[in-house]
């Protein structure tokens, strides 16, 4: 693949293969119906930077985001200049982006030696990572990110691999887009320097070439954060090195460090089983005696986490217990008239399968490292890149004061691209059945939990309408939930008991799921649901 001469030098098949996962990410976005001029989760924020820079020419950034987040405004807002600002424009945008970043994850697979059937299997595992294909239909900033950095991560391989310039520099390019959206963008030119250096020896060219890229990335975070605090005054969420470097072995550290491991586990062992139970066999069959111990004792002490985990899975924001998003309503906050649920009992089991499923992660990851870098050349330079990579952001994820099921995201194509790396798809019917059968439930839950997610606030959103058009109440009398409260802010965060925390001026009308005491319900607005399949709605409900 030679930029120059063919851009990314696709092939008829190449093309095939692309074209095949954008039919399959085109369906499954119809299927959700992500239509609505409303915002989702924390992307109200963003969409507020972007309507003062696209409405009013300004650049004002909301205090409530704790990342640059600058490039994704400029996006947003260069995208509102064309179609006219609102939430579903910016909701597509984030789409075409998410695209771009599988369309990355493919080139990526195929550049650590996948063959072409097992990159689309790899990307199609990506899609339809709950978090992935979820946050893509909103304007939050882990999609956007993501896939900046994806393309910045090829770009930086390829460089590796081929020792050329022109790479690196499109690599620049990208990291510093990613940079300026996430501060994580500086992970990726950290992870080359290091294997540029190990490929090119340390002498005053190779550390000129292995140092930019990071210098750049670290400078425009730099300016970013001194413009931010001169102009605006660094929020208190704003996040930076210190404050992770604080938190690094205080109190409880260590014990929370074993904890979010075993979540993580479980996250990866759920959303990257379509790959691991079809590579298992070849990647155990393809270890040594030694190694075969090696892997089960290590997955063995790993496996341990589970322990430290169990109680708290499902961690939260993107999974409640049986769908996705989260329930961002006075009620649903609390945990009072969530539904639907799983028992205790179905909760429990569903946690057991996640436990053999992170096992069997385990079981391919360990060979699939040792293989990597045991093996000369190309192999070893693309693992001393991947893992440069992941020691940091796992390190980040271990430090960071918030600990989100979402944050796990960004962790999967890097394992995916480690567990491909030099494999073609020839297996046996019964793998690929299985692999089938676990892409195919993860995709009808991903597809499934995004259309009630968004179906939910679709009907929200009509309660709201009904109130502040119809019945001409003002936003300071209404608790609508987190985004409708976080766009007007028509009071201050904590005001007062049994209010929601979310800037409630006062709560003479709450939109909630269901009933809450001291309130009587008004008016209910339905909504269809496919998890499973009913209809439940949403009140508008009044002070007594």
């Amino acid at each position: 693949m030679d930029i120059d001469q063919h851009s990314l030098g696709l092939q008829k098949t190449d093309i095939k293969h692309l074209a095949l996962l954008a039919l399959a990410w085109l369906a499954a976005m119809i299927v959700i119906n992500p239509t609505g001029n409303f915002p989702l989760n924390d992307d109200w924020a963003y969409a507020k930077d972007v309507w003062y820079l696209s409405e009013q020419g300004i650049l004002k950034l909301d205090d409530w985001p704790a990342m640059t987040r600058l490039t994704q405004i400029f996006w947003g807002a260069g995208v509102c200049k064309v179609f006219g600002f609102s939430h579903e424009a910016l909701r597509y945008s984030t789409m075409l982006l998410g695209f771009a970043g599988l369309v990355a994850a493919w080139f990526i697979f195929l550049e650590m030696g996948a063959s072409r059937r097992l990159a689309t299997l790899g990307t199609a595992v990506l899609m339809f990572n709950p978090m992935y294909f979820s946050l893509s239909a909103t304007f939050m900033t882990d999609v956007p990110f993501l896939a900046l950095f994806l393309w910045s991560i090829y770009f930086f391989l390829k460089s590796a691999n081929s020792g050329k310039l022109r790479h690196v520099v499109w690599a620049t390019v990208f990291t510093l887009l990613a940079t300026l959206v996430r501060q994580m963008g500086m992970a990726g030119p950290l992870a080359f320097a290091a294997v540029w250096l190990y490929r090119q020896g340390v002498n005053w060219r190779s550390l000129a070439v292995a140092l930019t890229p990071l210098a750049l990335a670290v400078a425009a975070y730099v300016g970013f954060t001194k413009w931010y605090e001169v102009t605006q005054g660094l929020p208190e969420s704003y996040g930076s090195l210190g404050k992770l470097a604080k938190r690094f072995g205080g109190k409880g550290f260590f014990l929370e460090c074993l904890k979010r491991i075993g979540l993580l586990l479980f996250y990866l062992g759920f959303f990257l089983s379509p790959v691991t139970v079809l590579l298992l066999r070849r990647h155990l069959r393809s270890a040594n005696a030694t190694l075969r111990w090696w892997t089960v004792g290590i997955t063995l002490v790993l496996a341990v986490t589970f322990f430290f985990a169990w109680k708290h899975y499902p961690l939260g924001n993107m999974v409640y217990n049986l769908g996705l998003g989260p329930k961002t309503l006075k009620d649903g906050a609390v945990w009072l008239n969530v539904s639907p649920m799983l028992s205790d009992s179905a909760l429990n089991a569903t946690k057991m399968v996640g436990v053999i499923l992170g096992v069997i992660f385990l079981l391919n990851l360990v060979p699939s490292v040792v293989r990597g870098f045991k093996t000369v050349g190309k192999p070893r330079l693309q693992s001393v890149f991947i893992w440069t990579f992941l020691v940091a952001y796992i390190g980040f994820l271990l430090t960071e004061l918030y600990f989100l099921d979402r944050y796990h995201m960004v962790l999967v194509p890097f394992l995916l691209a480690v567990l491909v790396q030099g494999h073609d798809i020839d297996f046996g019917k019964k793998q690929v059945v299985a692999a089938s059968i676990f892409l195919v439930l993860m995709a009808g839950y991903a597809t499934t939990g995004t259309h009630d997610y968004i179906s939910w606030n679709r009907a929200r959103w009509r309660a709201l309408d009904y109130l502040t058009k119809e019945k001409g109440v003002k936003p300071n009398q209404i608790d609508g939930g987190f985004e409708f409260n976080g766009w007007y802010k028509p009071g201050p965060k904590d005001n007062g008991p049994w209010k929601s925390w979310w800037w409630v001026d006062k709560d003479e009308y709450v939109v909630a799921f269901g009933d809450i005491r001291v309130f009587t319900k008004q008016k209910g607005f339905p909504f269809e649901r496919w998890l499973p399949p009913g209809v439940d709605s949403v009140y508008v409900l009044k002070h007594d």
